[in-house]
This record gives structure tokens, sequence and C-alpha cells, in this order.
């Protein structure tokens, strides 16, 4: 079903919600950095990087970050959940340590929260050090119980430094 027959009102005299209760990546970016103060805000500086420039290839990934939060359907809350993180290149092959992050989560249900209502996580996750061993795109995995939410491209290039030749005025 197209995602934007998922969002429409039922017609007049049927019931059902508005909105289906499934798993949603509300935001899934790279960025300079990412909070997540307990009030469970994301606080993205420098988002939506969609290439980085590294000095070396290869050579350690640079220090950014990933932001996300994902809406949580009502039936999984108060359950636990395995989430992953995973980076592969073109051919699918690792990039890095695999799963370059994982944890488990449980998110609770808030006094009055009924089905349907929006509940969340936000996670800010550090990225950096794990080997780069040649220039292309790599992908971002998202997989929540082992279905894979969203992918995330990001181009990795060899940082070009202007060389001047001795004596030269800059």
């Amino acid at each position: 079903m197209p995602r934007d027959k998922e969002r429409r009102s039922p017609p007049a005299g049927e019931e059902g919600p508005v909105i289906r209760d499934i798993w949603e990546v509300r935001v899934f970016t790279i960025a300079d950095h990412v909070t997540v103060p307990p009030d469970n805000k994301l606080y993205i500086h420098g988002g939506g990087v969609d290439t980085v420039f590294l000095p070396e290839i290869p050579g350690p990934f640079t220090p950014v970050w990933l932001g996300l939060r994902l809406r949580i359907p009502w039936q999984d809350t108060s359950s636990i959940f395995v989430l992953r993180i995973r980076v592969l290149d073109a051919d699918r092959n690792p990039v890095g340590p695999d799963p370059l992050a994982e944890a488990q989560i449980e998110a609770g249900r808030a006094p009055g929260l009924r089905p349907g209502d929006e509940n969340g996580i936000s996670l800010a996750i550090p990225l950096a050090g794990f080997a780069v061993q040649s220039e292309g795109s790599i992908y971002f995995h998202l997989i929540v119980r082992d279905t894979t939410l969203s992918v995330l491209p990001l181009k990795v290039r060899r940082r070009m430094v202007a060389q001047i030749a001795p004596g030269a005025q800059p």
C-alpha cells in the first residue's frame, strides 16, 4: 500500500485509525554533532551531511554523528527490541565493524498514552575511527527486529590539499 494512502482518513461512516500503528523512521541523518537530552528531543548541528572528506584513504572515518528518531508502534512498547546500524559498501560488504552499533532497547508507555499516539525514541550515535578502504558511497542501514527500516547513503571522498610550489606566493 503506498504511503500516501496509509495516512488518509477513512471514508465517512467507517472507523479506523488515520495513521497505521507501524514502525516509522521520523529522522535518520548524519550530522556534525547530535545530542539527546532527557526530554528526548534531538539537537542536531550541521545535519544532512551527504559527503565526508578524509585526509587519507585508506584511513579512519571522520568524527560525525548519526541522529535518529523512531516511532514505536503501540503493541511494541514495553517490550525489548534490537536496533542495529550496519555500514555497507555498494557491494553489500561491511565497512568497519559489523554491526557498527547494536542495542537492546525497551520503550515504555507514558501515563495516558493511547493506541495511535506518537511514542518514539531519539538516539545520537557517534561515528568515528572505523577503517575506510576506498572512496565511494557507503550505506548506513537502520535495522529493527531484523527488518531494514531505512538506508542512508554517504559519499566518502579524499580531501584534496592544494600544494604550493617552493618560493611561490599563496
